[in-house]
């Protein structure tokens, strides 16, 4: 059994039961879809010694965008006369690092305490876009 998203192969599945003419079962589990509204999954049989191929109605899946994990750490140094910047991270579902963490309003040279802005925005379209604050401080 193959199941397609439109004309792109998700994936196959069997079963360890044989398929008769009345009953069968077949699954996919997956974790690739993007986010976004799926209108034409289906599963497509092919046919095979007495078995006809066959295809199912296509089935609409949604997939919401996800929370990606951001990690950012503000800094308190003493003034060496360098610009100093924020460190972070952005961490995907799977564990991935994703690109698209800002943090260039996070960088000073002078003395001061600075609460500033950072913003996490997706190139992929598959996590919700976020923004914060971080506290900064750089002393004499």
């Amino acid at each position: 059994m193959q199941f397609f998203d439109g004309t792109t192969l998700l994936g196959t599945a069997s079963t360890s039961t044989a398929v008769s003419s009345t009953q069968s079962s077949f699954s996919l589990t997956i974790a690739t879809l993007n986010a976004g509204t799926h209108a034409a999954i289906r599963a497509v049989y092919t046919a095979t010694g007495n078995f006809t191929g066959s295809s199912s109605a296509n089935i609409t899946q949604t997939v919401n965008m996800a929370n990606a994990t951001i990690t950012v750490t503000g800094y308190t140094v003493v003034q060496d006369g360098s610009a100093h910047v924020a460190t972070g991270t952005a961490v995907g579902v799977f564990g991935e690092s994703l690109s698209g963490l800002n943090l260039s309003n996070t960088s000073h040279a002078s003395p001061g305490t600075y609460n500033d802005p950072w913003t996490f925005t997706d190139v992929t379209g598959n996590y919700n876009n976020i923004s914060g604050t971080v506290l900064d401080k750089i002393t004499f």
